[in-house]
């Protein structure tokens, strides 16, 4: 979607990666959909799963 890449942990085997949003002051992380049940079931169990981005 052109947000400026600021990090990338795939190299190192983590789904996800940093972007930086100078226009709005934003630091935003893509996280790759399939770590969504693990993350609920740690962080919020009764979370409801949040919707993938199509880009």
């Amino acid at each position: 979607m052109g947000w400026p890449l600021d990090f990338d942990a795939r190299p190192y085997g983590r789904p996800f990666t940093y972007h930086r949003m100078t226009g709005l002051g934003l630091r935003l992380e893509l996280v790759d959909v399939s770590v969504q049940p693990e993350f609920l079931r740690n962080w919020d169990p009764d979370g409801r799963p949040m919707p993938a981005l199509d880009c």
